[in-house]
């Protein structure tokens, strides 16, 4: 009996010893590794309700693993992308959140899914850092952003830096936009640029019932914000950046200086005031100048192997034209809801 005593007393002093050592050593922890095991309770927390089948329960934990940068959560949160997420752009967009607050690896193949839509620029600020990895998603979502926005210029700069599979053939098969502006008499040789236009529209997001804040990023992490609110679409034909864009691109992928390029996807003209008559003229004559360009450089990206002969069968472009008026004086016109001039038929 006595010894059966003694056994626990030195247990319990054993007991008493190992707690207080443990007092000591959370004690003697920094600050950072205090936070570290803070997050672990907390991811601890979180992982069976990631694993949910319920959606709101599964944004909801997303939601709480992005607000505490939960690195144990990721493999659960790529787990749901991969399945739930798919279909789901608002458990998607939260799911996507919390990789970018994990500072996440995610591969291309899991992010492709999400490249198009509200989810977007969260896919592409996963994506961008290793570009070179990502080119299936960058084209992706260059293919269904709306032209002139930063997405278009991120990812077209980095798919021609890349010479990427498929990005001469999409910059061929694009709408080409040809601006001709109207001046009065004498003043077309020493125009300015003045009357291009910039429009833009938004989206009202609507989360379902139950949902966190919808969390929307520029193209950074840095860019983190909650909203009710998503850029649809974006045009900007007075920044010489992006109408210089397209041109610059498929000079790169076809190494061609400036002067070695004959080429512009496109064009701006200016034109003098003469009548309707003869801007209609006018108008058909840079239509066909721009076929038999655009026919010349699918040849060229041909030769380049930047596009296959299959590809370039009946690559014809849709000609676009934008008349802008920059006129003085008062002349017979119909302008379009962005003030561009627009030609009347002749009768």
């Amino acid at each position: 009996m006595a010894a059966h005593v003694t056994a626990v007393r030195i247990l319990i002093t054993i007991g008493a010893a190992c707690i207080g050592g443990l007092l000591v050593a959370q004690e003697a922890e920094t600050p950072a590794q205090q936070l570290r095991a803070l997050r672990a309770r907390i991811a601890e927390e979180v992982r069976p309700r990631l694993q949910s089948d319920d959606p709101a329960t599964v944004a909801w934990a997303a939601h709480t693993a992005a607000e505490f940068r939960l690195v144990d959560c990721v493999d659960d949160l790529r787990q749901q992308l991969r399945t739930m997420g798919k279909g789901r752009p608002y458990l998607a967009l939260a799911l996507l959140d919390a990789l970018i607050q994990s500072d996440a690896k995610v591969p291309s193949e899991e992010l492709l899914p999400f490249a198009t839509g509200i989810t977007q620029n969260s896919a592409l600020v996963l994506a961008l850092p290793q570009a070179r990895r990502n080119l299936p998603v960058l084209l992706e979502a260059y293919r269904h952003c709306g032209r002139c926005n930063t997405v278009h210029l991120e990812c077209g700069r980095e798919l021609a830096d890349a010479k990427a599979p498929g990005f001469a053939f999409e910059l061929l098969r694009e709408e080409l936009w040809v601006v001709m502006t109207v001046w009065d008499q004498g003043k077309a040789a020493t125009a300015e640029g003045r009357g291009r236009s910039l429009s833009y529209a938004c989206s009202r997001l609507i989360p379902p019932t139950g949902f966190p804040p919808c969390v929307m990023y520029g193209l950074s992490p840095g860019s983190r914000h909650q909203t009710s609110w998503a850029p649809c679409a974006t045009r900007d034909m007075m920044s010489d950046e992006y109408i210089a864009a397209r041109t610059s691109w498929m000079r790169r992928m076809l190494d061609k200086r400036p002067a070695e390029a004959s080429f512009d996807l496109m064009p701006c003209i200016d034109v003098e005031w003469a009548g309707l008559e003869a801007l209609r003229t006018r108008e058909q004559q840079e239509r066909t100048r721009i076929l038999q360009m655009h026919r010349a450089l699918v040849a060229d990206c041909l030769q380049a192997k930047l596009i296959t002969a299959a590809e370039a069968e009946g690559l014809t472009p849709q000609i676009r034209v934008f008349w802008i008026d920059a006129l003085d004086a008062e002349e017979e016109q119909v302008l379009d809801l962005d003030g561009h001039l627009t030609l009347p038929q002749a009768k």
